[in-house]
């Protein structure tokens, strides 16, 4: 779960650690196979104060029109050893769920509640500072620009690295889960993906930008840096879920 809701959190700074849930427990019957057209994979990479180091990599897999996102902790990696058995995980973005499929071959499927899930980002935006940065880097061929991202209620700074230029698979995705989850405030551009508190952020969204990378250092010393490191921008892969039984 906390992988899913960190890729969400390149849009959504903040969420991921939200007091509110924004999640419920009501039943939910995934589709019986979910198609992926392209994916992206990042490497993310912790380094504590003291010098040791940790890594995972994930691959994100998304559908011809964003209606699903999937996610898979690769072999060979950390995340796959720490992964809890879990095979793969969905983000169903019209029946807006979420579904955890487990190596035991059980599924857990979650609701987006999107009443807390507006709250949620309306809260936690409301507390953080964006402001974009001189800085330019170039990941997988893609110009980006810096924007740093403070919170108030800490002293960590978040640089995300946000492509120039659209980036197809992730401007579908913001175009569908903009449709699905409205904010409430007043007029459509404001509450483009629901940001009501970031102009600027709504702009990236509605733009089709990504957020291909970020860095943040924490007050105690500890860097992590996440960054894309592969791009498959045809492809067709199915993932069936007709062998994995609900635990609800």
């Amino acid at each position: 779960m906390k992988k899913i809701i960190l890729f969400l959190c390149f849009l959504v700074p903040g969420m991921a650690n939200a007091q509110d849930n924004p999640f419920g427990m009501k039943g939910a019957k995934a589709e019986s196979a979910y198609d992926f057209t392209s994916s992206m994979t990042y490497k993310m990479t912790t380094t504590t104060r003291k010098g040791k180091g940790s890594w995972m990599t994930n691959q994100y897999f998304f559908s011809d029109k964003g209606t699903a996102m999937g996610m898979k902790m690769l072999e060979g990696s950390e995340s796959a050893k720490s992964g809890g058995g879990i095979d793969f995980m969905v983000i169903d973005i019209g029946q807006g769920r979420i579904f955890t499929f487990m190596e035991s071959k059980m599924m857990i499927g979650i609701a987006l509640r999107q009443d807390k899930l507006h709250e949620t980002i309306e809260k936690e935006n409301s507390t953080i500072q964006v402001s974009k940065t001189s800085e330019t880097k170039t990941i997988m061929g893609h110009e980006c620009e810096g924007y740093s991202v403070k919170n108030e209620n800490d002293k960590t700074e978040v640089i995300m690295w946000v492509s120039k230029k659209k980036i197809e698979p992730l401007a579908n995705l913001a175009e569908q889960m903009a449709k699905a989850f409205m904010g409430s405030g007043k007029g459509a551009q404001s509450n483009y993906f629901a940001y009501n508190a970031h102009p600027e952020l709504a702009k990236i969204a509605k733009e089709g930008r990504g957020v291909l990378g970020y860095t943040t250092r924490s007050d105690k010393g500890d860097v992590t840096e996440m960054e894309l490191i592969e791009i498959e921008p045809k492809i067709a892969y199915t993932f069936n879920t007709s062998d994995y039984k609900s635990m609800f």
